[in-house]
């Protein structure tokens, strides 16, 4: 089995984080290049563009900040 090179996929979606700063239009950019998005619960050392592996070994980048008013942020999910 050949592992997936994800350095493009990563690559595109931080440099909308770094250069998209309306949070909505950063969403829907993402998910327009193809890539779900889903949520995940803010931990005390969450960031932008942090890099985890979800339960079915799918790569999860963190597109939002963590905020005061809600425990989760958004990520977008490359399969």
């Amino acid at each position: 089995m050949k592992k997936k090179n994800y350095a493009i996929d990563v690559r595109d979606i931080c440099y909308f984080v770094t250069h998209v700063k309306n949070l909505d239009l950063r969403v829907s950019l993402i998910e327009s290049l193809g890539y779900r998005i889903g949520v995940d619960v803010a931990t005390s050392y969450c960031h932008e563009k942090m890099i985890t592996i979800g339960k079915r070994k799918e790569v999860r980048i963190q597109i939002t900040p963590k905020t005061n008013k809600s425990p989760l942020v958004k990520c977008a999910i490359i399969d």
